[in-house]
Protein backbone atom coordinates (compact mmCIF):
# COMPACT_ATOMS: atom_id res chain seq x y z
CA UNK A 1 0.00 0.00 0.00
CA UNK A 2 2.61 2.34 1.04
CA UNK A 3 4.76 1.65 -2.44
CA UNK A 4 1.11 2.66 -4.45
CA UNK A 5 0.69 5.82 -2.63
CA UNK A 6 4.74 6.68 -3.35
CA UNK A 7 3.69 6.20 -7.09
CA UNK A 8 0.77 8.29 -7.09
CA UNK A 9 3.10 10.86 -5.53
CA UNK A 10 5.62 10.17 -8.14
CA UNK A 11 3.43 10.68 -11.25
CA UNK A 12 1.53 13.95 -9.63
CA UNK A 13 5.26 15.06 -9.86
CA UNK A 14 6.31 14.03 -13.18
CA UNK A 15 2.97 15.85 -14.18
CA UNK A 16 2.94 18.65 -12.70
CA UNK A 17 6.66 19.48 -14.13
CA UNK A 18 6.26 18.27 -17.17
CA UNK A 19 2.66 21.01 -17.70
CA UNK A 20 3.55 23.16 -20.67
CA UNK A 21 3.53 26.63 -20.52
CA UNK A 22 0.28 28.23 -21.94
CA UNK A 23 -1.44 31.83 -23.02
CA UNK A 24 -4.88 31.86 -22.46
CA UNK A 25 -7.47 34.94 -22.86
CA UNK A 26 -9.85 35.68 -20.32
CA UNK A 27 -12.22 36.18 -23.91
CA UNK A 28 -12.36 34.16 -26.83
CA UNK A 29 -13.93 37.38 -29.39
CA UNK A 30 -12.01 40.93 -29.68
CA UNK A 31 -12.73 44.01 -31.60
CA UNK A 32 -10.53 46.89 -32.55
CA UNK A 33 -9.47 48.93 -29.63
CA UNK A 34 -10.94 46.57 -27.18
CA UNK A 35 -8.40 45.54 -24.15
CA UNK A 36 -7.01 42.09 -24.29
CA UNK A 37 -6.62 40.76 -20.97
CA UNK A 38 -5.17 37.18 -20.55
CA UNK A 39 -2.57 34.64 -18.65
CA UNK A 40 0.65 33.06 -19.08
CA UNK A 41 0.38 29.53 -17.14
CA UNK A 42 3.09 26.94 -16.06
CA UNK A 43 5.90 29.12 -16.53
CA UNK A 44 8.27 30.47 -13.50
CA UNK A 45 11.23 31.90 -15.40
CA UNK A 46 11.60 35.26 -16.15
CA UNK A 47 9.50 37.84 -18.88
CA UNK A 48 9.72 41.83 -19.54
CA UNK A 49 7.25 43.67 -21.70
CA UNK A 50 9.40 43.21 -25.03
CA UNK A 51 9.33 39.41 -24.78
CA UNK A 52 5.56 39.55 -26.21
CA UNK A 53 5.63 40.08 -29.39
CA UNK A 54 2.39 40.13 -31.82
CA UNK A 55 2.75 39.24 -35.59
CA UNK A 56 -0.02 39.78 -38.88
CA UNK A 57 1.19 37.25 -41.20
CA UNK A 58 5.12 37.48 -40.58
CA UNK A 59 5.14 41.05 -40.09
CA UNK A 60 6.01 41.90 -36.32
CA UNK A 61 3.03 44.43 -35.27
CA UNK A 62 3.33 46.87 -32.75
CA UNK A 63 -0.07 47.15 -29.86
CA UNK A 64 -0.53 48.96 -27.13
CA UNK A 65 0.93 46.40 -24.45
CA UNK A 66 1.95 45.36 -21.03
CA UNK A 67 2.97 42.68 -18.76
CA UNK A 68 3.43 41.96 -15.43
CA UNK A 69 4.66 39.07 -12.46
CA UNK A 70 1.87 39.15 -9.32
CA UNK A 71 2.19 35.92 -7.03
CA UNK A 72 4.14 33.73 -9.92
CA UNK A 73 1.76 34.42 -12.33
CA UNK A 74 2.36 36.94 -15.39
CA UNK A 75 -0.86 38.79 -16.19
CA UNK A 76 -0.82 40.91 -19.74
CA UNK A 77 -3.17 42.86 -21.70
CA UNK A 78 -2.80 44.33 -25.16
CA UNK A 79 -5.37 46.57 -27.54
CA UNK A 80 -5.04 45.82 -31.07
CA UNK A 81 -6.12 48.85 -33.12
CA UNK A 82 -7.58 47.25 -35.90
CA UNK A 83 -9.20 44.33 -37.59
CA UNK A 84 -7.05 41.05 -39.33
CA UNK A 85 -5.72 37.95 -38.23
CA UNK A 86 -3.06 38.48 -35.83
CA UNK A 87 -0.30 35.87 -33.31
CA UNK A 88 0.77 36.78 -29.89
CA UNK A 89 4.16 35.19 -29.58
CA UNK A 90 7.02 34.49 -26.59
CA UNK A 91 9.80 32.69 -27.90
CA UNK A 92 12.25 30.23 -26.51
CA UNK A 93 10.58 30.32 -23.08
CA UNK A 94 12.66 27.80 -20.91
CA UNK A 95 10.54 25.49 -18.63
CA UNK A 96 10.70 22.27 -16.60
CA UNK A 97 9.49 19.19 -18.46
CA UNK A 98 9.39 15.66 -18.02
CA UNK A 99 13.17 15.07 -19.23
CA UNK A 100 14.75 18.14 -18.33
CA UNK A 101 14.50 21.92 -19.11
CA UNK A 102 13.17 22.55 -22.15
CA UNK A 103 12.56 24.72 -24.59
CA UNK A 104 9.21 26.19 -26.46
CA UNK A 105 7.55 29.26 -28.53
CA UNK A 106 4.41 30.12 -27.00
CA UNK A 107 2.23 31.18 -29.72
CA UNK A 108 -1.75 31.98 -29.63
CA UNK A 109 -3.82 33.37 -32.69
CA UNK A 110 -6.36 35.19 -33.03
CA UNK A 111 -8.81 37.18 -34.91
CA UNK A 112 -10.18 41.18 -34.07
CA UNK A 113 -13.21 42.22 -35.94
CA UNK A 114 -16.19 44.18 -35.20
CA UNK A 115 -19.18 43.09 -33.79
CA UNK A 116 -22.58 44.65 -35.02
CA UNK A 117 -25.56 44.00 -32.55
CA UNK A 118 -29.35 44.38 -32.59
CA UNK A 119 -29.14 48.46 -33.16
CA UNK A 120 -26.69 47.81 -36.16
CA UNK A 121 -23.98 49.36 -34.12
CA UNK A 122 -20.25 48.24 -31.99
CA UNK A 123 -20.37 48.03 -28.21
CA UNK A 124 -16.32 48.46 -27.84
CA UNK A 125 -14.97 48.90 -24.45
CA UNK A 126 -10.97 49.76 -23.96
CA UNK A 127 -9.47 49.64 -20.60
CA UNK A 128 -6.32 51.45 -19.77
CA UNK A 129 -4.05 49.80 -18.46
CA UNK A 130 -5.83 46.22 -18.90
CA UNK A 131 -3.52 45.79 -15.74
CA UNK A 132 -2.20 47.91 -12.65
CA UNK A 133 0.77 47.72 -10.18
CA UNK A 134 1.55 50.38 -8.23
CA UNK A 135 0.63 52.92 -5.53
CA UNK A 136 -1.75 55.00 -7.36
CA UNK A 137 -4.09 52.74 -9.24
CA UNK A 138 -5.65 54.66 -12.31
CA UNK A 139 -7.78 52.55 -14.62
CA UNK A 140 -9.38 54.88 -17.77
CA UNK A 141 -12.50 53.19 -18.94
CA UNK A 142 -13.65 54.05 -22.90
CA UNK A 143 -16.68 53.74 -24.66
CA UNK A 144 -14.80 52.89 -28.35
CA UNK A 145 -18.19 51.85 -29.77
CA UNK A 146 -20.84 53.42 -31.76
CA UNK A 147 -23.53 52.20 -29.45
CA UNK A 148 -24.12 53.70 -25.71
CA UNK A 149 -22.87 51.11 -22.81
CA UNK A 150 -23.85 50.04 -19.49
CA UNK A 151 -21.39 48.82 -17.63
CA UNK A 152 -21.58 47.71 -13.60
CA UNK A 153 -18.45 47.48 -11.46
CA UNK A 154 -18.88 45.50 -8.23
CA UNK A 155 -22.33 46.56 -7.32
CA UNK A 156 -21.73 50.37 -9.09
CA UNK A 157 -23.71 51.09 -12.24
CA UNK A 158 -22.34 53.25 -14.89
CA UNK A 159 -23.89 55.01 -17.99
CA UNK A 160 -21.49 55.82 -20.98
CA UNK A 161 -22.38 57.46 -24.07
CA UNK A 162 -20.90 56.57 -27.51
CA UNK A 163 -16.94 57.90 -27.14
CA UNK A 164 -17.24 58.75 -23.30
CA UNK A 165 -14.47 57.87 -20.66
CA UNK A 166 -14.66 57.36 -16.81
CA UNK A 167 -11.91 57.49 -14.89
CA UNK A 168 -11.58 54.71 -11.58
CA UNK A 169 -9.21 55.98 -8.83
CA UNK A 170 -8.28 57.05 -5.43
CA UNK A 171 -10.85 54.69 -4.14
CA UNK A 172 -8.98 51.52 -4.94
CA UNK A 173 -8.30 49.04 -1.96
CA UNK A 174 -4.34 48.03 -1.10
CA UNK A 175 -2.91 44.56 -2.18
CA UNK A 176 -3.39 42.23 -4.83
CA UNK A 177 -7.02 41.86 -6.19
CA UNK A 178 -8.82 41.47 -9.79
CA UNK A 179 -11.13 44.35 -10.24
CA UNK A 180 -14.57 42.90 -12.24
CA UNK A 181 -16.15 44.91 -14.84
CA UNK A 182 -19.68 43.39 -16.55
CA UNK A 183 -20.65 44.68 -19.84
CA UNK A 184 -21.39 42.80 -22.89
CA UNK A 185 -18.35 40.93 -22.27
CA UNK A 186 -17.03 40.45 -18.71
CA UNK A 187 -13.51 41.80 -17.90
CA UNK A 188 -11.49 40.92 -15.10
CA UNK A 189 -8.72 43.66 -14.23
CA UNK A 190 -5.34 42.36 -12.12
CA UNK A 191 -4.54 45.16 -9.70
CA UNK A 192 -1.46 45.22 -7.03
CA UNK A 193 -2.34 48.50 -4.99
CA UNK A 194 0.77 48.60 -2.78
CA UNK A 195 -0.57 52.64 -1.52
CA UNK A 196 -3.23 52.97 1.04
CA UNK A 197 -6.37 51.37 1.32
CA UNK A 198 -9.53 53.86 0.99
CA UNK A 199 -12.99 52.38 2.10
CA UNK A 200 -14.74 53.16 -1.73
CA UNK A 201 -14.41 52.78 -5.07
CA UNK A 202 -14.08 56.54 -7.17
CA UNK A 203 -14.66 58.35 -9.95
CA UNK A 204 -12.82 61.45 -11.08
CA UNK A 205 -12.08 61.84 -7.16
CA UNK A 206 -15.48 61.53 -6.21
CA UNK A 207 -17.41 58.70 -4.67
CA UNK A 208 -18.50 56.53 -7.43
CA UNK A 209 -22.71 55.79 -6.70
CA UNK A 210 -25.22 53.72 -8.39
CA UNK A 211 -25.96 55.06 -11.88
CA UNK A 212 -28.53 54.23 -13.73
CA UNK A 213 -28.76 56.87 -16.51
CA UNK A 214 -29.53 55.67 -20.27
CA UNK A 215 -31.34 52.30 -18.88
CA UNK A 216 -34.68 52.99 -19.44
CA UNK A 217 -36.36 54.00 -22.68
CA UNK A 218 -39.96 54.26 -23.28
CA UNK A 219 -42.16 54.34 -26.72
CA UNK A 220 -41.58 57.51 -28.80
CA UNK A 221 -44.42 59.54 -30.12
CA UNK A 222 -47.34 58.07 -28.01
CA UNK A 223 -50.83 60.01 -28.24
CA UNK A 224 -54.18 58.96 -26.97
CA UNK A 225 -57.45 59.58 -27.76
CA UNK A 226 -59.90 60.54 -24.64
CA UNK A 227 -63.70 61.33 -23.43
CA UNK A 228 -64.22 63.65 -21.25
CA UNK A 229 -65.03 63.26 -17.89
CA UNK A 230 -64.04 59.24 -18.76
CA UNK A 231 -61.75 57.57 -16.68
CA UNK A 232 -59.78 55.48 -18.97
CA UNK A 233 -56.46 53.20 -18.96
CA UNK A 234 -53.99 53.61 -21.15
CA UNK A 235 -50.97 51.29 -21.45
CA UNK A 236 -46.93 52.24 -22.44
CA UNK A 237 -43.57 50.23 -22.65
CA UNK A 238 -41.02 50.88 -21.05
CA UNK A 239 -37.68 49.03 -21.47
CA UNK A 240 -34.12 48.30 -19.42
CA UNK A 241 -31.60 48.34 -21.84
CA UNK A 242 -28.96 47.30 -18.96
CA UNK A 243 -27.84 43.81 -18.41
CA UNK A 244 -28.42 44.40 -14.64
CA UNK A 245 -31.50 45.14 -12.50
CA UNK A 246 -33.40 48.18 -11.67
CA UNK A 247 -35.41 48.55 -8.52
CA UNK A 248 -37.61 51.33 -7.13
CA UNK A 249 -37.84 52.98 -10.44
CA UNK A 250 -40.33 55.65 -9.75
CA UNK A 251 -42.82 57.62 -12.68
CA UNK A 252 -44.87 60.48 -12.33
CA UNK A 253 -46.33 63.43 -14.33
CA UNK A 254 -46.38 66.95 -13.81
CA UNK A 255 -49.99 66.45 -15.08
CA UNK A 256 -52.46 66.42 -12.15
CA UNK A 257 -54.99 64.83 -14.51
CA UNK A 258 -52.77 61.54 -14.90
CA UNK A 259 -52.21 58.70 -12.59
CA UNK A 260 -50.57 55.33 -12.83
CA UNK A 261 -51.68 51.84 -12.00
CA UNK A 262 -48.05 51.28 -10.04
CA UNK A 263 -45.91 54.86 -9.16
CA UNK A 264 -42.83 52.35 -8.50
CA UNK A 265 -41.66 49.66 -10.52
CA UNK A 266 -38.40 47.13 -10.65
CA UNK A 267 -36.91 45.87 -14.17
CA UNK A 268 -35.04 42.84 -14.61
CA UNK A 269 -32.01 42.63 -17.33
CA UNK A 270 -33.44 43.45 -20.60
CA UNK A 271 -37.31 43.56 -19.47
CA UNK A 272 -39.89 45.39 -21.25
CA UNK A 273 -42.72 46.24 -18.63
CA UNK A 274 -46.47 47.50 -20.04
CA UNK A 275 -46.98 50.43 -17.44
CA UNK A 276 -51.12 51.40 -17.43
CA UNK A 277 -52.12 54.84 -16.46
CA UNK A 278 -55.37 56.96 -16.29
CA UNK A 279 -56.52 59.91 -17.65
CA UNK A 280 -59.58 61.83 -16.23
CA UNK A 281 -59.44 65.15 -18.04
CA UNK A 282 -62.58 66.76 -17.39
CA UNK A 283 -62.61 69.30 -20.60
CA UNK A 284 -61.80 68.96 -24.46
CA UNK A 285 -58.26 70.10 -26.09
CA UNK A 286 -54.60 69.15 -27.13
CA UNK A 287 -52.58 68.08 -24.06
CA UNK A 288 -48.90 67.64 -24.61
CA UNK A 289 -47.38 66.35 -20.95
CA UNK A 290 -44.19 64.42 -20.30
CA UNK A 291 -44.02 61.81 -18.07
CA UNK A 292 -40.50 61.21 -16.08
CA UNK A 293 -38.95 58.14 -14.98
CA UNK A 294 -36.38 58.31 -11.39
CA UNK A 295 -34.12 56.60 -9.17
CA UNK A 296 -33.74 58.58 -6.03
CA UNK A 297 -34.01 62.12 -7.93
CA UNK A 298 -31.88 61.11 -10.34
CA UNK A 299 -33.83 61.42 -14.30
CA UNK A 300 -33.25 58.41 -15.60
CA UNK A 301 -35.47 59.07 -18.65
CA UNK A 302 -38.72 60.56 -20.22
CA UNK A 303 -41.39 60.29 -22.37
CA UNK A 304 -43.53 62.58 -24.18
CA UNK A 305 -47.35 61.78 -24.48
CA UNK A 306 -50.00 63.99 -26.81
CA UNK A 307 -53.46 63.72 -25.65
CA UNK A 308 -56.54 64.21 -27.86
CA UNK A 309 -59.31 64.90 -25.43
CA UNK A 310 -63.27 64.95 -26.65
CA UNK A 311 -66.56 65.79 -25.39
CA UNK A 312 -67.94 62.56 -27.22
CA UNK A 313 -67.12 59.15 -28.64
CA UNK A 314 -68.86 60.58 -31.72
CA UNK A 315 -66.00 63.21 -32.59
CA UNK A 316 -62.80 60.97 -31.26
CA UNK A 317 -64.54 58.15 -33.80
CA UNK A 318 -64.59 60.98 -36.22
CA UNK A 319 -61.26 62.04 -35.57
CA UNK A 320 -59.36 58.63 -35.91
CA UNK A 321 -61.25 57.90 -39.36
CA UNK A 322 -59.51 61.02 -40.36
CA UNK A 323 -56.37 62.20 -37.91
CA UNK A 324 -53.77 59.96 -40.06
CA UNK A 325 -55.84 59.80 -43.50
CA UNK A 326 -53.93 60.50 -46.42
CA UNK A 327 -57.29 61.78 -48.26
CA UNK A 328 -57.78 64.07 -45.77
CA UNK A 329 -58.57 68.00 -47.33
CA UNK A 330 -56.26 70.40 -45.55
CA UNK A 331 -57.66 72.76 -42.96
CA UNK A 332 -57.38 75.45 -45.82
CA UNK A 333 -59.50 73.11 -48.10
CA UNK A 334 -62.25 72.78 -45.81
CA UNK A 335 -62.01 76.67 -44.73
CA UNK A 336 -60.80 76.54 -41.77
CA UNK A 337 -57.96 78.71 -39.88
CA UNK A 338 -55.39 76.91 -37.49
CA UNK A 339 -55.82 78.56 -34.05
CA UNK A 340 -52.79 79.60 -31.94
CA UNK A 341 -51.60 78.13 -28.63
CA UNK A 342 -53.31 81.31 -27.31
CA UNK A 343 -56.44 80.65 -29.24
CA UNK A 344 -59.24 78.84 -28.76
CA UNK A 345 -62.02 77.87 -31.49
CA UNK A 346 -65.29 79.40 -30.46
CA UNK A 347 -67.45 76.54 -31.19
CA UNK A 348 -67.05 72.69 -30.90
CA UNK A 349 -66.85 72.73 -34.68
CA UNK A 350 -62.84 72.01 -35.28
CA UNK A 351 -60.38 69.24 -36.12
CA UNK A 352 -56.76 68.46 -36.05
CA UNK A 353 -54.06 67.56 -38.25
CA UNK A 354 -50.69 65.40 -37.85
CA UNK A 355 -48.44 68.55 -39.01
CA UNK A 356 -50.19 70.85 -36.50
CA UNK A 357 -50.83 68.18 -33.70
CA UNK A 358 -51.07 71.01 -30.78
CA UNK A 359 -52.83 73.51 -32.63
CA UNK A 360 -57.06 73.29 -33.41
CA UNK A 361 -58.33 73.20 -37.08
CA UNK A 362 -61.51 75.78 -36.58
CA UNK A 363 -64.54 76.00 -38.94
CA UNK A 364 -66.11 79.10 -36.93
CA UNK A 365 -63.71 81.64 -34.93
CA UNK A 366 -60.68 81.71 -33.28
CA UNK A 367 -60.96 83.92 -29.87
CA UNK A 368 -58.01 84.84 -27.86
CA UNK A 369 -58.36 82.82 -24.59
CA UNK A 370 -57.48 85.94 -22.70
CA UNK A 371 -60.65 87.76 -24.42
CA UNK A 372 -62.57 84.35 -23.06
CA UNK A 373 -64.39 86.70 -19.81
CA UNK A 374 -66.51 84.85 -17.44
CA UNK A 375 -69.09 87.81 -17.38
CA UNK A 376 -71.29 86.15 -14.52
CA UNK A 377 -68.54 85.98 -12.19
CA UNK A 378 -67.81 89.72 -13.36
CA UNK A 379 -71.48 91.15 -12.81
CA UNK A 380 -71.36 89.70 -8.85
CA UNK A 381 -67.87 91.24 -8.52
CA UNK A 382 -69.67 94.62 -9.21
CA UNK A 383 -72.34 94.06 -7.64
CA UNK A 384 -70.43 93.25 -3.83
CA UNK A 385 -68.47 96.07 -4.80
CA UNK A 386 -71.37 98.16 -4.75
CA UNK A 387 -73.25 96.46 -1.49
CA UNK A 388 -70.25 97.47 0.40
CA UNK A 389 -69.49 100.65 -0.95
CA UNK A 390 -72.90 101.33 0.32
CA UNK A 391 -72.46 99.65 3.63
CA UNK A 392 -69.65 102.31 4.15
CA UNK A 393 -71.58 105.40 3.06
CA UNK A 394 -74.22 104.99 6.11
CA UNK A 395 -72.23 103.72 8.84
CA UNK A 396 -70.30 107.11 8.04
CA UNK A 397 -73.56 109.06 7.81
CA UNK A 398 -74.12 107.36 10.66
CA UNK A 399 -71.44 108.69 12.56
CA UNK A 400 -71.08 112.22 11.60
CA UNK A 401 -75.09 112.46 13.42
CA UNK A 402 -74.22 110.69 16.39
CA UNK A 403 -71.69 113.64 18.66
CA UNK A 404 -70.19 113.74 22.20
CA UNK A 405 -71.82 117.09 22.79
CA UNK A 406 -71.07 119.10 26.26
CA UNK A 407 -73.51 120.33 28.68
CA UNK A 408 -73.04 124.38 27.45
CA UNK A 409 -73.72 123.59 24.11
CA UNK A 410 -76.95 121.11 25.17
CA UNK A 411 -78.82 124.17 26.66
CA UNK A 412 -78.38 126.74 23.81
CA UNK A 413 -79.30 123.58 21.34
CA UNK A 414 -82.57 123.67 23.81
CA UNK A 415 -82.99 127.48 24.05
CA UNK A 416 -83.22 127.63 20.31
CA UNK A 417 -85.64 125.45 20.11
CA UNK A 418 -87.84 126.73 22.87
CA UNK A 419 -87.80 130.34 21.05
CA UNK A 420 -88.75 129.05 17.84
CA UNK A 421 -91.34 127.32 19.62
CA UNK A 422 -92.73 130.64 21.32
CA UNK A 423 -92.69 132.73 18.29
CA UNK A 424 -94.48 130.39 16.32
CA UNK A 425 -97.47 130.80 19.04
CA UNK A 426 -97.54 134.75 18.79
CA UNK A 427 -98.32 134.26 14.94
Amino acid sequence: MKGVTLFVVFLFLVSFCAAVPEIKFQINSFQPTQTIIGTINNFDGELIREDLKIYEDRREVFFERDLAKINGTYYFYIIPPKEGNFSLKIENVLYNSSSGIASITLQKDFNVSKKINKNNKTEILTIRPGLYVGDSPMIDLINSGEEDMNLSIETFFISMSSGSDRRISDGLPSGFYFLTINSYEKFVIPIFNYGSTNSSYAENGSTLTNNYSGCLSVDENISLTHIVDKNEEYFINIENNCNFSLENITISSEFENIMFGNELLDFMPDEIKNVSLYSDISKSGVFDLNIDLAYENEKLGQAKITIFSFKNETSATVFNQTYNNPTKLSCEERNGTFCTQEQSCSSDNYDYYPENALLTCCFSDCVSINSLINWNNVIVGIVGVLIILGILYLLYRRSNKIKNANPEEKFKELDKRYQKSISGKKK
